[in-house]
């Protein structure tokens, strides 16, 4: 985040400090009325109110009225940090934890800090201080102690919590797997198009609901979420939870396709050049498959392969088609392993590898 568009959360008017003369200073502030609306809050700050503390941290840091001058912004930001202020605590701990602003990285320092606010119930203080340790865990107690923070966020309705939390309980790596709530906490972060996707995933590819993943797929794909478009063309495809429809499983593919989701690609690139839900199109089917291998999706690598072993739709080409085959094989594509020992013996794979 960066501190100089250093979003404020709400907390602050709810805060046992008097909130409204402070408000009023940085109204007078904001109406060009600068100097006035300085000394009152710098009064209110000498005072010892920890709110205007921490605005005239922020005032200095971004040069509001004031001459930017990080040392003054940091010694009021510690004072109000030091009586409680928890944006002044939150703003520390990014500060530590990136280094900036005159202060040394300290990754403890500032779970020191995100901690203090996180005791207050500020969800995105918890939030970072669980994802630290999600992410810098080193011993067991890191990962619980990851999950209670997030939990102790989202249940704070913190969107990017409960997100996270669904992917790790979706996963099971440092929590037991348990989708039942991966699906609570993926359904309350749903508003994020992504989120909509993993709970229709979840339905379709564990639970096999079929009708459920199309509803909530749809959702997710009102927003242009390309893996649940290029989902719902497979299930219209294959007539899972809906009426078998190629022609809808093909716009659902292209939507996805132009949206660079690689399987849609693979997908429209084999109907194009097969003729399945629309006119057969074999200079589009190669276009879609170089655009799908260069995101190294396996099954197009290994259709380029055969389409250049076999001199279909170009020119015959068989060091080039080892290479495909070999690249798809890697990924974990079956059918290329089966394509290299159909094409190649043991003696040809390395004349073609040199």
């Amino acid at each position: 985040m960066d501190i100089k568009g250093y979003e404020l959360y709400g907390v602050l008017e709810f805060s046992k400090w008097d909130y409204e003369p402070v408000k009023i200073a940085n109204e007078l502030m904001m109406s060009r009325k600068v100097e006035e609306g300085l000394i009152k809050l710098q009064k209110l700050a000498e005072d010892g109110n920890a709110i205007a503390m921490f605005y005239m941290g922020y005032h200095h840091l971004n040069g509001n009225g004031v001459e930017e001058d990080e040392k003054k912004a940091l010694e009021w930001y510690m004072k109000a940090a030091a009586a409680g202020e928890i944006e002044s605590q939150m703003s520390l701990g990014l500060f530590y934890k990136s280094g900036r602003y005159g202060l040394e990285k300290d990754i403890h320092k500032a779970m020191e800090w995100y901690e203090k606010a996180a005791v207050q119930n500020f969800n995105y203080a918890q939030y970072s201080l669980g994802m630290i340790y999600l992410l810098n865990g080193s011993t067991a107690e890191d990962f619980p102690k990851a999950i209670f923070w997030l939990t102790k966020s989202a249940e704070l309705d913190y969107m990017p919590a409960q997100q996270c939390l669904g992917a790790c309980y979706a996963e099971g790596k440092i929590v037991r797997q348990d989708y039942e709530q991966a699906l609570k906490w993926y359904k309350q972060a749903s508003k994020n198009p992504s989120c909509a996707y993993e709970v229709g995933h979840i339905y379709y590819e564990v639970e096999k609901n079929f009708e459920e993943a199309i509803k909530w797929l749809k959702l997710a794909a009102e927003s242009k979420e390309r893996r649940a478009m290029s989902l719902l063309g497979e299930m219209y495809e294959k007539g899972e939870g809906v009426t078998q429809n190629i022609e809808t499983a093909v716009k659902w593919y292209n939507e996805a396709a132009e949206h660079e989701d690689e399987k849609a690609q693979y997908n429209l690139a084999r109907c194009y050049e097969n003729g399945y839900g629309i006119k057969k199109d074999l200079k589009k089917a190669v276009g879609w498959y170089m655009e799908a291998v260069e995101q190294y999706e396996p099954r197009a690598i290994n259709r380029l392969g055969e389409l250049k072993m076999e001199g279909i739709l170009m020119a015959q080409n068989t060091k080039h088609a080892y290479i495909c085959f070999q690249k798809a094989a890697k990924l974990g594509n079956k059918d290329a392993k089966e394509n290299l020992n159909k094409y190649f013996n043991e003696t040809e794979m390395r004349k073609e590898s040199k």
